[in-house]
């Protein structure tokens, strides 16, 4: 008997997805049911039978199951009815247990080659990559086989997936590649007429509307409230546009151009009717620069030297015709003037007393002068050609210059007479003396760094230290002596340890010759200017960029710290003279030592100890009272402490003993006395380790697991005492015993928390909120609240009497909150994240639940912290290999320091009724200080006059 053809499922497929992508769904459905295939396709035969009109039923899984141990009938029956399964994927969906089963299921009926993905979020692959900081965004069911059994295989699958995310295929694509997929037909045959459909279509509705546009331009028609709507509707989406740019400029380190951003955000905000919400406030708050401008001083000529009084008050400007000018940091107008040289000012040194002016020129000339008189204070010193470079001893008694005919001439003061005159192959171009006065450094255009011995000067020549691959511009040695910065012709900033003789750094982002350098005179900052027309602040220790100061319109020549680092100037070729106010320093230490991320970091009872751990696989121990590393902790023979990345530290109450879990699935407990190990437990859990925490009485170590378990162990002996397997095999990423050590807290990736019995692991109940994996939590002092933390960007604040949220806190930036910590008073917060203005850390102040303080400082990710309970320091660690301290105390007084002065978005945004006047106001002035203006939807620097072309040797230089 012939067989009967098998009759053709009734849908042609079946959407699975997480009901928090329900408006991907809603979108997918419509548009699938609402597509005409094109004609010329209409009725091919394929795999899937002739090819339809439209693509008609599709079923669509509109609401996730309540609990239930099965899919039900329903579904099954239309998964066995559908031609292909289409996922909607995204993190959400990758952690959905539904979705999960519709793909094993599906996978199951022997149809795993009719699986087709959407992606709408995440990232593919991310579960296998936990360090990234991505989320993942296929379930498990997608990444691997499927057997008939319906479960899931260790054999990886290879899904077939179209990528409706910005800058990958788009949604449109996206569909036609699911379309495809669906009726079984070439992709590229389809996309080719689905063009060709889309222009007739453009057509026709052109034809259409240029019709109607001439049937009504004779028509009037009161369309106020359309057109009121219509211009909302733009200003709102001009806001979002340049709030976006505003984000890029933070990301390429340009800090006054996005603050530009921001205010033209803030006010096409405001004038579509709407106000920040509390993410974008947060964000635009926080766009304060380092070293805001406070005063822009205008020159009538180019400024090519400049030098700050020693007490800060007073700074005088070189010009390029000679002129010298004295100014007061407190007043723009110029105070006296006077002709100081016969060519233009290339050099200007304050004795260290500052009763002393010593300046040089391009007539060869080196003048003293009494200030702030313009008398000269000794007889002028004159060489045979321009003075390229000036330098004075710190005691006052040594004076160098280099020459435009290539000579290097030293001084002797005190005796008035030429120590040492030697003659160089090039030019040189900038001098110092080492902070001891033993040595002078010098560097030019044969790009070498020389250093004379002082003591031997007479008898001996320079020495060449290192060869460079481009001229030396420009040096500075950091307060302590223990640093030396090179500025290159080739962009770049060398970082020279002394001591070692040794390169540490090379910082990279001017686009220019760094023309100038100079440290912070607390040795933590140090500045830069270069013909790139900007001025860059880096952060010594970690040798990262902090921001980059705008607003001069020509190359940046000359910089100077006042005495007490409150003050920073910069003088250009662009005439103008631009006062900027350093902000006070939050950080206050730097411990360096790792050489991976910071994972874990711990303080000791006593508040004396700090210790930290990461990926390097170490554990180090830091001293309090001098900041220096005390020791590693280290195996039985000699070996790291952990054999893979250690994820979690915690101190025994006692703080004689500190317990470490990690990758590598080992609990080792150490003595902190010595750093040796002094149990441990191999294999503790089937997979990495991620917490660890001890009951307040210390008898009982927790600790949580990717495979979902909560394990409790006795001390000293690491038995096991029970495990808790309460999340449904999601990774566990947090643990926290209560006060009184009754409960056990958990965080899971199953976007709870889980509470239980700490005696005996019983159930207590979960605490529900979080839309995404839960990473952090804590109790409070009083046991009352608890907190967490989420990839949702939230922190929850939970009472435990009820079980509910009382309280969340925004700051984060749709970023996953990775860490808490909490004052020992209960009072200050401490959450660490990556936020897109890198402000990795935020303080918050739990009386009023409002953010007190942002703490900039770690690139990237700020993945853990702690706040010690006697001091309040807080310790912070993250993938920039750093450990950061802070102390709360100064955190606190310090916000908010200049605010009136600086803070310009933040003032606005606390004005309950802003007026777009007022925001207007906020522009202009940040228009001077940034030198940018809005052309389009584009941040310009502002033209400015051209420079006078030089006449003289200087000019040339």
């Amino acid at each position: 008997m012939e067989s009967q053809p098998e009759e053709p499922k009734k849908y042609w497929s079946f959407i699975s997805y997480s009901h928090q992508d329900h408006k991907w769904a809603e979108w997918l459905h419509r548009s699938l049911e609402s597509y005409r295939v094109p004609s010329q396709l209409v009725g091919k035969i394929t795999p899937q039978g002739p090819v339809p009109k439209r693509i008609f039923p599709i079923f669509r899984d509109r609401e996730e199951l309540p609990g239930s141990a099965s899919l039900g009938d329903k579904l099954n029956l239309a998964l066995e009815n559908s031609r292909s399964l289409v996922v909607i994927c995204s993190p959400n969906s990758a952690i959905s247990h539904w979705v999960n089963q519709e793909v094993k299921n599906y996978k199951a009926l022997g149809n795993f080659h009719r699986v087709f993905c959407l992606i709408v979020a995440g990232e593919p692959g991310a579960s296998a990559k936990p360090d990234s900081g991505l989320l993942e965004c296929f379930p498990e069911a997608i990444r691997y086989h499927v057997d008939m059994d319906c479960q899931v295989t260790n054999v990886p699958a290879e899904p077939i997936a179209a990528d409706a995310r910005p800058g990958k295929d788009g949604k449109r694509d996206a569909l036609i590649k699911l379309l495809a997929g669906i009726l079984d037909v070439d992709y590229d045959a389809l996309k080719q007429r689905e063009k060709r459909r889309r222009v007739w279509r453009i057509f026709r509705w052109t034809l259409l509307v240029a019709t109607i546009i001439a049937a009504l331009t004779s028509v009037w028609y009161d369309g106020y409230q359309d057109r009121i709507a219509a211009e909302a509707a733009k200003n709102h989406r001009f806001a979002d546009l340049l709030l976006k740019k505003s984000k890029a400029a933070i990301k390429s380190g340009r800090d006054g151009v996005a603050m530009f951003y921001g205010a033209h955000a803030l006010k096409h905000r405001l004038l579509s009717g709407e106000k920040p919400n509390p993410r974008e406030s947060d964000f635009l708050a926080s766009l304060e620069m380092e070293a805001p401008q406070i005063a822009t001083y205008r020159s009538e000529e180019e400024v090519m030297a400049v030098a700050f009084e020693p007490n800060g008050v007073h700074f005088v400007s070189g010009s390029d015709s000679g002129r010298l000018t004295i100014w007061n940091s407190n007043k723009t107008r110029p105070g006296k003037s006077w002709q100081g040289h016969d060519g233009s000012i290339s050099a200007i040194i304050f004795s260290p007393q500052g009763e002393q002016l010593l300046t040089a020129g391009a007539d060869g000339k080196i003048r003293f002068w009494s200030f702030p008189k313009q008398t000269s204070s000794r007889t002028e010193i004159t060489t045979n050609s321009p003075i390229t470079a000036m330098a004075l001893s710190h005691d006052n008694r040594y004076l160098a210059v280099a020459t435009l005919d290539r000579k290097l001439i030293i001084w002797d003061l005190v005796e008035n007479r030429i120590l040492k005159s030697q003659d160089f192959q090039q030019r040189l171009n900038a001098l110092l003396f080492t902070r001891q006065g033993r040595a002078i450094i010098a560097g030019g255009d044969d790009r070498t760094l020389w250093r004379l011995n002082l003591k031997t000067a007479e008898k001996k020549p320079l020495q060449p230290l290192k060869k460079f691959n481009e001229p030396i511009r420009s040096l500075a040695t950091s307060p302590d002596g223990n640093y030396l910065a090179i500025g290159s012709w080739d962009t770049t900033i060398y970082i020279w340890h002394v001591q070692d003789n040794k390169k540490v750094a090379e910082l990279d982002g001017h686009d220019k010759s760094v023309e100038g350098l100079a440290f912070h005179p607390s040795g933590n900052r140090l500045a830069s200017v270069s013909l790139d027309e900007t001025v860059r602040l880096w952060e010594t220790g970690s040798w990262q960029a902090l921001t980059t100061l705008p607003g001069h319109g020509h190359n940046v020549t000359s910089l100077a710290f006042d005495q007490v680092g409150k003050l920073l100037i910069t003088g250009s070729r662009d005439r103008s003279i631009r006062l900027w106010q350093v902000k006070a320093e939050k950080t206050l230490a730097l411990l360096q030592g790792h050489t991976a991320t910071v994972r874990a970091v711990a303080f000791h009872p006593s508040d004396n100890i700090l210790v930290s751990a990461g990926d390097d696989m170490t554990i180090r121990s830091w001293n309090l009272e001098t900041m220096k590393e005390l020791f590693t902790f280290k195996q039985d023979g000699n070996k790291e402490a952990h054999d893979d990345t250690v994820r979690g530290v915690a101190f025994h109450p006692m703080g004689k003993i500190l317990a470490s879990v990690g990758r590598d699935r080992a609990i080792r407990v150490w003595d902190v006395s010595n750093g040796e190990m002094v149990a441990q437990r191999e294999n503790a859990h089937d997979h990495w380790i991620f917490a660890t925490a001890f009951s307040p009485d210390g008898k009982t170590l927790a600790t949580s697991s990717y495979d979902g378990i909560i394990k409790l162990w006795s001390i000293p002996s690491l038995q096991e005492l029970f495990s808790i397997d309460g999340h449904n095999s999601k990774p566990v990423g947090g643990v926290a015993f209560s006060p009184d050590g009754t409960i056990l807290a958990s965080a899971s990736d199953d976007m709870t928390v889980g509470l239980y019995s700490s005696s005996d692991g019983s159930d207590l109940g979960k605490l529900r909120g979080h839309s995404h994996v839960v990473r952090s939590l804590l109790f409070s002092p009083d046991g009352k609240n608890l907190y967490s933390s989420s990839a949702d960007s939230s922190i929850h604040i939970w009472d435990m009497a009820t079980k509910t949220v009382k309280k969340r806190l925004m700051g984060h930036h749709q970023r996953m909150v990775w860490s808490l910590a909490l004052g020992a008073n209960g009072r200050w917060l401490v959450s660490g994240s990556h936020s897109d203005d890198r402000q990795t850390l935020r303080l918050w102040d739990l009386i009023n639940g409002r953010l007190k303080a942002r703490l900039p400082g770690h690139k990237d990710f700020a993945v853990t912290t702690a706040i010690s309970t006697g001091k309040e320091l807080i310790a912070s660690g993250g993938t920039d290999n750093m450990v950061r301290l802070w102390s709360l105390d100064k955190i606190t007084a310090v916000d908010g320091e200049n605010g009136a002065a600086t803070d310009f978005i933040n003032q606005s945004l606390r004005v309950k009724n802003l007026k777009t006047a007022k925001v207007e106001t906020l522009l202009k002035r940040l228009g001077k200080m940034t030198n940018q203006e809005l052309i389009g939807s584009d941040a310009m620097p502002i033209v400015q006059p051209k420079a006078r072309a030089g006449t003289n040797a200087a000019t040339r230089f």
